[in-house]
């Protein structure tokens, strides 16, 4: 069985791209910004790195490999909302890192909350944050809150109620005094990625937002030894978005860019499947057989334990192949709970069967279900 996550790596049966849930376009949509950047800004880098703890940097410098970022643009749009710049740079490679860049503006006080208040996620077992600049534009002034900017680290889970729990950490971030007309220009940079996908990298990436864009820039950083596969989706907006390719020292970069992008018109009861913004999506997997060799991995084949072998042995007393399939099935229903601890992984890998007939509980009952029926079955026909 191939996870989900995998399975978005492609749209048909023969393509390695994802298929993306609704909505996944607007992963720029909180962003905003909508007067003119005084010419000229300048910016001066904090004088101390602030280690907050193992995974977490305030005032972290830019990583080596960032190309040069876009200067934020001017805007005269007067909508609440306007994001002046939302730039994102991604290295791919074995700790895959992606720099995110934005500028925000916000022109009415409903929405300060925008530039107010921002969170970030991460998940510390296998990432780090960096955060790089948190400065406020206001009348030609640049307001540097990057060493004073107020921290909260929480550790929410947003399907608790589901009983799954993925390990993310947000770390937000609360402004003091925002104006209407200021922007908020963020940097930040994630590195690396779950472990439990290897080495080869595949990623998505929203273009159109419901807030307008002034300038939308995407660089994919990638070894030329490292084939990778792109494709752009949408189902309402189809203008092509078509990249600027460069080589360099044994790397290849490729550099999407548009301006002037008008927001999108938020509609209620749109088909899950149906994309009305531009995506664009990533992937060094050449094709299934590619996705499937390493979905394989995921499910070793079963031992013969103990454990097991007792379960296998009852189930194995009914009558019929149905009979112990049901048997196996009830089983599971009336003793193993969903408890899914996806962290790291786990996210994707399930736990092995003895895990969850000593505990009651399991990451993901799919492998449960499947092995011991199977178990059974062999020992029956014996």
């Amino acid at each position: 069985m191939i996870p989900v996550h995998v399975l978005g790596l492609c749209l048909s049966n023969r393509s390695p791209f994802p298929i993306m849930p609704l909505f996944r376009f607007c992963f720029v949509a909180c962003l905003a910004t909508t007067f003119s950047l005084i010419p000229a800004v300048t910016y001066s880098k904090p004088t101390q790195t602030e280690t907050v703890d193992a995974t977490f940097r305030r005032a972290a410098p830019l990583p080596k490999w960032t190309q040069p970022l876009a200067d934020i643009p001017e805007t005269k749009r007067d909508d609440a909302v306007v994001v002046r710049l939302q730039e994102t740079q991604t290295l791919v490679g074995d700790s895959p890192a992606t720099l995110i860049n934005r500028a925000i503006q916000v022109n009415e006080k409903n929405s300060l909350n925008q530039i107010g208040e921002v969170s970030l996620t991460y998940y510390p077992i296998y990432q780090k944050l960096l955060l790089h600049r948190v400065v406020i534009l206001r009348g030609g002034k640049l307001i540097d809150h990057t060493a004073t900017v107020g921290i909260r680290i929480l550790q929410r889970e947003s399907n608790m109620e589901s009983g799954m729990y993925g390990g993310a950490t947000t770390v937000h971030l609360l402004l003091d005094d925002v104006r209407v007309g200021d922007t908020l220009w963020l940097s930040y940079t994630r590195e690396g990625a779950n472990p439990v996908f290897g080495k080869r990298w595949s990623e998505e990436y929203g273009w159109d937002s419901l807030e307008p864009i002034e300038l939308r820039r995407l660089t994919v950083l990638h070894s030329t030894q490292r084939a990778l596969y792109w494709r752009q989706l949408g189902n309402f907006r189809r203008e092509e978005i078509k990249p600027q390719i460069e080589q360099f020292g044994g790397m290849e970069s490729m550099r999407f860019e548009q301006r002037g992008i008008e927001p999108l018109d938020s509609e209620d009861a749109i088909p899950s499947d149906y994309l009305p913004g531009r995506m664009l999506q990533f992937s060094e997997y050449q094709d299934w057989q590619a996705v499937a060799t390493w979905a394989d991995g995921l499910f070793p084949k079963v031992g013969n334990s103990a454990a097991l072998k007792n379960l296998a042995d009852q189930f194995a007393k009914e009558s019929t192949p149905a009979t112990r399939a049901s048997a196996a099935l009830r089983w599971v229903q009336n003793e193993v709970r969903y408890f899914s601890v996806s962290i790291g992984e786990n996210s994707h890998r399930p736990q092995a069967p003895e895990t969850v007939i000593a505990h009651g509980y399991c990451h993901r009952a799919q492998q449960m279900d499947s092995c011991a029926p199977a178990y059974s079955a062999r020992q029956g026909n014996r």
